[in-house]
Order: C-alpha cells, then structure tokens, then sequence
C-alpha cells in the first residue's frame, strides 16, 4: 500500500484528519505550540535579568539561591542557616524550595560558579511549567478527541500559571498534578503496579518543593478524581478493576510506593523536633482548629469568579484568571460535558465547594487526614481554575470540532457571543474614575496583600480597558464564527486558539512587567556566586549600610511582606528579627530570648518579648505589617552571648555545668549575672561528662572569667566553621562560639572529635588544649545526607521520564488509552491507542 503522506485533508466538519504520516508533524508542532509560552516567557527573565519584586515569589527564589550558592561555594547541600535566628536547621526550608532540577542542580557543586544562578533557577521553573504543560496534554489527549483542544486547554493551564509574585499557591500546589494523574490512569488501564508506584512516587516528589501542608490537599484532590472517574465510568473500569491481580512483585511496588512518601515525610522533619513554631493561629504541634481552618486568610466569596472577565486580581497569592474564553467556554462545557468526562466537572465543583469554606470543608476537616495542618482554602481555588479550563476544553471541543449540535451550536454561538458583547459594555462603562474606585472598594475588601492593580485608580482603568477590548473581540469572534459552514469550523478552532494564546500570555507579560525589576549591571553580581562571609559580630537590624542590601535596593522596589529568609540572601547576621517576619526558632533560641525578657522556658502563648507588628523600613510601597521577634537590645549578658557587644567567638578560663534548664535560667537572670561566666547544660555525649566543672556556686555571679584570644577563620559555609587559635595559656580553655546548639552539630579538635555542649542556653562551646588548636565545627545528618542523594537521583530519573513523555508527544505516540472514551462510549479497553 502506498504511504500517506501530509495533506490538508479534513472530514466533513473542517476537522484535519490524523493520518499516520502526519500524526508526528501535527502533534509535534501542536505541542511545541503549547512548549512555546513558557520558554518565551522564561527568556524574557533571562535576557532582561528580571527580579520577582516582593511577596513569596522573591522569598522562593532568594532561598533556591541560597541553597545554591552554597552548593557552588563549599560543594556540599546546606543543612544550617547561620544567619536565621542566630542559626536554625535548614530542613524546612530545603523543602520547601527543592524542585526536580534544583535537586539536581545541587550536585553539581563548584561547577556552579561559572553561571548565573538566577538564570539556572528561572530555567528550572520552566521545566518545571513544561511537566505541567505535558501533563495537561497527556491527561487531554485521553479525553479529547482533537490535539486542538489539547492545546486551547493547555494554553490556558500554562499561561494562566502566574508564580513571580507567589510560587506555591499559583503554581507548586498542582504543577504534577495532571502528570500524577496520567500515571494513576495508566495503572488502571494497564492493571501494572509500576505505574501506582509512579503515581505516588511523583506525588511525594510534589512535596519537595511546595508547603508541607499541601499533602492533605493534593492527596484529597487526587483521591476524589479517581473516586469520581470510576463513578462515572464504572462500565468501562469494573473490567479493567476485576483483571488487577496481586502477586510479589505487587507487593514489592506498594512497598516502594510507601516508602516514597515516609522519606518524604522524613525528610521534612529531621531535626525539626526542636524548633519551636511562632505562626499565629496554630498549635503548639502545628494545627489548626475549625474556625481558623474556615476563617483564615479571609474567605474566598462567589462574586471573586467575576476576575475571569475582569482580569483583576485582590491577592497577591493567587489569579483566578485563565483567559477571556475560558469562562464561556466553561459554562458551555458544563452543560453539554458527556459522561466520560463528568467527574472533571464534578470534582471542579467539589474542590469549588471545598474552597469557598462551606460544609464540604468542615466535613473533610474532621475526616480527611492530616487536614487539621492547612488552613488555607481560599488559596486552593487556582486548583479550580486549573479544572474549569478542562471543562472548558470539553465546551471549546463541542462548539468547534464536533458535527453534532445543528441549531443548538447557532443558539450557543449568538448566546455566549452575546453575553462576551455584554460584558465587554459593562467593563467598558466601568473603565473610568467612578469604577475604578468601586472596583478598588471591592477588592479591598479581601485581606491580605494588595497588588498595585487593586490600588491603583489608574492601572484599574487600564486593566479594564484591556478586559473590556478582548471581550469585545472575543464576543465579536463568537458570533461570526456561528455564521461559517461547517466546513470551516475548524478554521474558527485555531483561531479561538490563537485568541486565547495572544490573550493569556498578553496577560502573563504584562503580570511579569508588573511584579519584577529589572536589574541593574552593578547589582547583577547579587545572583551571581558569592561566598559567604563570617561576620565577627551580628548586628542589632536590618540596615541601610549592608552592601548587598544597597545593591537590592538599588533596582528592587521590595514591595509585599519581607521574611527572615531575606537574611541567607543580603548575608546580614542579626541577633533577632525585628523588622521582618519569622516563623520559627530552635527551642535554645527561643529558650534565651524568653530568659531574657522573664518568660516562662515552657510558655509558647506569645512570642518571646510578646506578639507585636513592625513596618519593613525600605519599603516603598503601602506600609505592611509583619510579625518578628524582639531581642533586648540595651547592655548586658544577652548582648555579651549574642555576639552583638562582644565577638561571637569567646573565649572563658573555666565552664559550670548546671543541672536543669530551669536552674540555668534562674542563674541567668539573676540581676549580678554580668554574662562573664560560662554555664553549661548537662552533655548528652558521653564523652563529654566530667569535662566541665561542676556549679557550686563557687564564683560570685559578677565575676570575669573571660579571656582574650585572636581566633582566625579558616572556612565558612552553611555547614562548617573552621577556625585555627593559639592557646597561650598553661591551661585548657574554653571556646564559646554564639551560633545556637543543635544535637546534629559535631566538633574535631587538631583531628580529634571532642563534644559540643549546649551554653549560655542557647549557644555551643568546646575544650581547647594548650597550644594551636584547630578547631571545625560541622553540621550535618547522615539521613538528611542520604535522602539528599536519593531525591536527587529520583529527580534526574523524573527528568528522564518527563522527556521520554515529551518525545512521545511530539513523535504523536501519546501512551493514552482512549478507546474505552469514545464519543460513542465503546471500545476495547485493552487497546492503545
């Protein structure tokens, strides 16, 4: 038989029909059609070197930075941050900024130092849009019949990913959800477990990278689908559902799948069990209760969905935005969906439900488990967006590529066109001075964080100019193409697609223009490489003096809420956090700061110092309050172990072991202590007993025991301080270095290890020997290590994985079984298609 070859031939609708011989070519291009936004997109930060301007996307990228700075720096992954709360495990914060190439970008060591490194995390997040991309294509490809509606969907999943002001909220809670899916599909269609193991694989992957608290979420979410899936399509599943068979290697596969998530699990939390939490609103094990779970953040109300027309935003966490005709084609979808893909619909409406804080939120509170740790569930309606644009593929499809509708199809054309001309009216009614403050009185009426187009009367009416052309063009297009033969239906089809395409990424741009910067030739060195300087002593604020702190200020307008992660970036070592938000603390830390404003060790109702607010001082948008920690600044012994009076490393003639915490603390604040003496708690190393003498009160509280030696540092980096000090002394001495103790932290001396005691409640000391005596402290886990290692390799494996799929997708070999969908809902379930 001769070969087909590519052709313009198309069945009676319009619709181009997919030949063998073609099928590579169109899908090839359709997708790198959809791969084309988030490149572009990422080029734009590239080549312009843009900044995120404030909120959670700036945090997310200075603390990837950090972890790759001193990746590049000191070749190893940062387990400490010694410049948060005078030193705190960086386990959390890993976490929640790891990503499949950050993992494994994080291997690569010194290498880093010949690159850019905001431009490697820019291109991280692009891979990380394209397994979004290729995940929605694969999980459209099995529910549609076109690769066009693959692309109208994908378009508006992608473009409508807007991440620069915030990452987790806008993109990190679903981004490998479609992927997740896929697999969970795949494991039904092929009743292999591999494929279960994928699916839960990657969803602990999901974890690393995005909010502890997204688990509950994502697994509800995930498990809902696929409860809805088999609801409605229970006909075609029960076959595939009574072929599953449990053998070994099943077992071997759910063991895997298992211990997936328990490494994620622990890896978030090694060494978490001494920090003590300060976010308001939760317990003391980090939960919530019901009316925070309901009430935080503010309430997501029905009237909110209107920014799918109007383009306006009031958060900075989340756009609910996904192109002018995803709304319409929405509502259209909902209404002639077929029961293959019902549960989309449905679980669009459940997660809506769920988001809106309504009865399905208190009922999945209490029974859904770990749901008591989140509380966020406005935040959750980007989830819902992202559904709604698959329901809206199922409109796009219906009205554009399929035969049937007749008179129907007319009536839906001149409806949704007249609706869109509408809308287009009003927005245009309300682009002037009167509206715009209306519009701005209802988007303040939303908590949280304005963005400049919910305050500013002017980019108010540019913004609704803007919404109001496209739904002008959009209603225009709608109508006319009611008018066009059948035949030429599908033209109509590409042109929605390049509607939405210009529309969305017009949209996107213009969000990019907005929230970042464009940094400056002088200031460029700032994502650069950069090692990190130990400073002798810490500081008492954030100042204007901070070179690194210039160089950001000097493009940045370093709008929204600033957190004490600011600190790993500008390299500023300060004694607490005044000016800036934190979160959490070591409990040595928290121990001192409460001993020092006369609190209760065991009393965690406010925060040491008590509960205040404070305004960000470079801030030059509107003022915004943030919650920090206090430190008592006047003289005296908290200064003196702080390192703020006196150098951070000391060094004393003698140490005191006490007994108890408590009885440390008493001592402590006893008013003749001068913080001239060094206390010890009790070593946990055994090797450490006896080797500090035991407190009998035999020194007056006023006394002096310090003495004064030149210590020289050798090494500095998140996990090492090495230091070499003559000890010119006949006598052993004691080396305190105010930088806060953590079981984890280990010490050798001249190549021997020696114990590292917990001092001066917070802080670490160590024995020297007369004569020179190098000293290095190191901080590290080996699990923590081995995990790293592990999520590495898992993550290069999933990058692997991701661009087989992808050349899968191009070759037009979609591993998608949509026999089983048909329009007509027949089909041999075992047959890929």
């Amino acid at each position: 038989m001769k070969k087909q070859t590519a052709s313009s031939a198309a069945d009676s609708r319009g619709v181009p029909i997919e030949r063998p011989a073609d099928r590579r070519a169109l899908a090839g291009l359709l997708f790198l059609l959809v791969a084309a936004g988030p490149v572009l997109h990422t080029l734009v930060l590239v080549l312009q070197h843009r900044f995120p301007a404030g909120h959670d996307g700036f945090q997310y990228i200075t603390t990837q930075w950090y972890f790759l700075n001193n990746a590049a720096q000191s070749g190893e992954i940062a387990q400490w941050m010694p410049y948060m709360t005078e030193g705190t495990v960086a386990t959390f914060w890993y976490g929640v900024q790891a990503s499949f190439c950050q993992n494994i970008l994080m291997c690569g060591g010194k290498l880093l130092r010949h690159f850019d490194l905001l431009h490697l995390l820019y291109w991280g997040m692009c891979v990380d849009e394209l397994i979004l991309a290729a995940g929605s294509w694969l999980l459209c490809r099995r529910f549609f019949r076109s690769r066009l509606t693959a692309v109208f969907v994908c378009t508006c999943v992608a473009g409508s990913s807007l991440w620069l002001d915030q990452t987790y909220w806008n993109f990190r809670l679903y981004y490998a959800v479609p992927l997740i899916l896929h697999f969970g599909h795949r494991f039904l269609e092929t009743i292999q477990w591999r494929y279960g193991f994928l699916c839960l694989n990657l969803l602990a992957m999901q974890t690393l990278g995005a909010l502890p608290y997204f688990i509950p979420v994502t697994s509800f979410v995930i498990c809902a689908y696929f409860a809805l899936y088999v609801a409605c399509n229970w006909p075609a599943v029960w076959p595939r559902l009574r072929a599953l068979r449990w053998r070994w290697s099943s077992l071997m596969w759910i063991v895997l799948a298992g211990l997936s998530l328990a490494c994620a699990y622990k890896y978030l939390t090694i060494g978490t069990d001494q920090l003590v939490n300060y976010s308001p609103g939760r317990t003391g094990d980090q939960k919530t209760d019901l009316r925070g779970f309901m009430e935080w953040g503010g309430t997501l109300s029905w009237q909110d969905w209107s920014e799918m027309v109007l383009g306006l935003t009031p958060w900075l966490d989340f756009s609910l935005y996904a192109g002018m005709l995803t709304a319409p084609l929405g509502i259209l979808g909902a209404l002639v969906i077929k029961r293959q893909r019902l549960h989309l619909l449905l679980l669009a409406i459940l997660v809506a439900l769920f988001a809106h804080a309504t009865f399905v939120s208190a009922a999945l509170f209490h029974v859904w488990p770990m749901m008591k740790y989140f509380r966020h569930l406005s935040l959750v309606s980007p989830l819902v967006r992202v559904l709604l644009c698959f329901v809206a593929g199922a409109g796009f499809e219906w009205l554009f590529l399929q035969e049937s509708g007749g008179g129907w199809k007319v009536a839906a054309h001149i409806l949704l066109g007249g609706a869109m001309l509408v809308t287009a009216f009003c927005l245009a009614i309300l682009a002037n001075p009167w509206g715009a403050n209306s519009c701005m009185q209802w988007l303040a009426v939303n908590p949280g964080f304005s963005p400049r187009h919910a305050t500013d009367a002017a980019e108010v009416i540019s913004r609704l100019h803007y919404s109001a052309a496209i739904a002008l063009l959009a209603g225009t297009f709608l109508l006319l193409s009611g008018l066009v033969s059948t035949r030429a239906r599908a033209v109509s089809a590409w042109l929605a697609i390049g509607l939405a395409l210009v529309d969305i990424y017009h949209y996107k741009l213009v969000y990019l223009l907005a929230r970042s910067d464009v940094m400056g030739l002088q200031a460029r060195e700032l994502t650069q490489p950069s090692p990190m300087p130990f400073h002798a002593r810490r500081v008492a604020e954030i100042t204007a003096d901070n070179p690194r702190m210039q160089k950001l200020l000097s493009f940045s307008r370093f709008e929204g809420m600033q957190y004490y992660t600011l600190n790993n970036f500008i390299f500023l070592d300060e004694v607490a956090h005044v000016r800036s938000r934190a979160d959490f603390a070591l409990r040595p830390f928290d121990q001192f700061l409460r001993v020092c404003f006369g609190q209760e060790l065991t009393s965690l109702a406010e925060r040491p110092g008590g509960n205040y607010y404070t305004n960000f001082p470079f801030q030059t948008g509107p003022s915004i309050l943030v919650t920090g920690l206090r430190f008592p600044l006047e003289a005296g012994p908290a200064t003196k172990f702080a390192g703020l009076s006196c150098p951070k490393i000391q060094f004393f003639s003698e140490a005191y072991e006490v007994g108890s915490e408590g009885e440390l603390a008493r001592m402590m604040s006893l008013r003749s202590f001068k913080g001239d003496l060094l206390f010890l708690l009790p070593s946990q190393d055994a090797g450490g007993a006896g080797a500090a003498t035991r407190w009998h009160g035999q020194q007056p509280f006023d006394a002096n025991e310090r003495l004064e030696l030149v210590p020289q540092v050798v090494r500095f980096d998140a996990n090492n301080l090495i230091l070499r000090v003559t000890n010119s002394y006949p006598q052993r001495v004691w080396m305190f270095y105010s930088d806060v103790w953590h079981p984890n932290w280990s010490a050798v001396i001249n190549g021997t290890p020696a114990p590292v005691h917990r001092a001066a409640m917070a802080y670490k000391a160590v024995l020297l020997q007369p004569g020179p005596n190098t000293v290095h402290f190191r901080f590290g886990s080996r699990l923590m290590s081995l995990l790293l290692a592990l999520f590495s390799l898992q993550s290069l494996l999933w990058l692997f994985l991701a661009a087989w799929l992808v050349f899968q997708i191009l070759r037009g070999n979609e591993p998608v079984d949509r026999s089983a969908f048909s329009e007509s809902g027949a089909g041999n379930p075992g047959k890929l298609k």
